[in-house]
C-alpha cells in the first residue's frame, strides 16, 4: 500500500474603500486543502499450474493377431498329387471287362469286386475266356489239337498312383495276385492249374460318393505247362471295361 499526498495552499488579499477615500485594508485569506490519495497494490498471486505428473495409462493387447491364411487356392494346386482323388478314395469297387486275347481267339469276360484301401485295392476275380492248345489224349500217346472253354478265380492286389482332383481321377496301377484256371476241353477232359497274374494298366474316374469310370490294361498269367516236361504256359490278355464303386 502506498500513500501520496498533495497540499494546494490559496492565498489572496482583498482591498476595500469607504466613502470615497481611500483605505488600506488587506485581509489576507489562506486556504489550504490537503489532498491524499492512497493507492493499494495488492500483489495478484502467480497464477497456478497444475501438473499431473501420472504417466498417461498405455495398454498393449498382448493377444496376437490372428493370421489368416488362405489355402484355396494351394489345395487346388497340391490336390494334383493328393489322397483323396476318387480312384484312391476308400471305397468298394466293382469292375466289368471285355477280354481281348492277343492270341487269336473271341474277346472273354472279366469281372472283379473289391475294397479301396489306401493306395491298394483287394478284389476277387472271375474270369471266362477260350482255350486252344495241343493236348495228349488221356492213355494214349498221341496229341490232338484241342479247344475249349476256361474259367479262373483269383484274388489280386492292385497299386494304384492315383492323380487329378477331388471330383476326377486319373490313375496308373500295377497288380499281381494268384488263381486257379480250370479247362472243359471237348476232346481230352478237364484240366486245372494254378497260376500266378501280373498286370499294368491305367484308369479314369469321376464323382463323389459315388464314381463310375473306365479302365485299359494287360494281363498276363504264368502257369505250369500240361506234362511234366512241358514248358510253362504264358497266356496274355487286354481288358477294355468299366468301373464303379461307392
Amino acid at each position: 500500500m502506498r500513500t501520496r499526498g498533495w497540499a494546494l495552499v490559496i492565498m489572496s488579499t482583498l482591498t476595500a474603500a469607504a466613502g470615497g477615500a481611500a483605505a488600506d485594508g488587506a485581509v489576507e485569506v489562506a486556504a489550504s486543502i490537503d489532498v491524499t490519495v492512497t493507492v493499494e497494490a495488492t500483489a495478484a498471486p502467480p497464477p497456478s499450474f497444475v501438473v499431473d505428473a501420472a504417466p498417461l495409462p498405455v495398454v498393449v493387447d498382448a493377444a496376437p493377431l490372428p493370421f489368416v491364411v488362405d489355402t484355396s487356392a494351394s489345395a487346388g494346386a497340391a490336390s494334383a498329387l493328393t489322397s483323396s482323388t476318387p480312384l484312391v478314395r476308400p471305397h468298394w469297387e466293382a469292375a466289368l471287362a471285355m477280354v481281348l486275347p492277343l492270341e487269336l481267339g473271341d474277346p472273354g469276360l472279366h469281372a472283379a469286386v473289391g475294397r479301396q484301401i489306401g493306395s491298394f485295392r483287394l478284389a476277387g476275380e472271375y474270369t471266362l475266356t477260350d482255350a486252344a492248345s495241343d493236348r495228349a489224349m488221356p492213355g494214349a500217346l498221341a496229341v490232338v489239337s484241342d479247344c475249349g472253354q476256361r474259367q479262373r478265380l483269383g484274388v489280386a492286389a492292385r497299386y494304384r498312383l492315383g492323380l487329378g482332383t477331388p471330383d476326377v481321377g486319373v490313375g496308373f496301377y500295377l497288380e499281381g495276385g494268384l488263381g486257379q484256371a480250370t479247362t472243359r476241353w471237348s476232346k481230352t477232359g478237364t484240366s486245372r492249374r494254378d497260376d500266378a497274374l501280373i498286370g499294368l494298366g491305367f484308369e479314369l474316374a469321376g464323382g463323389g460318393a459315388r464314381l463310375a469310370g473306365f479302365e485299359l490294361g494287360g494281363r498276363f498269367t504264368i502257369a505250369d505247362g500240361d506234362g511234366p516236361d512241358a514248358a510253362r504256359e504264358v497266356t496274355g490278355v487286354i481288358t477294355v471295361g468299366l468301373l464303379v464303386g461307392g
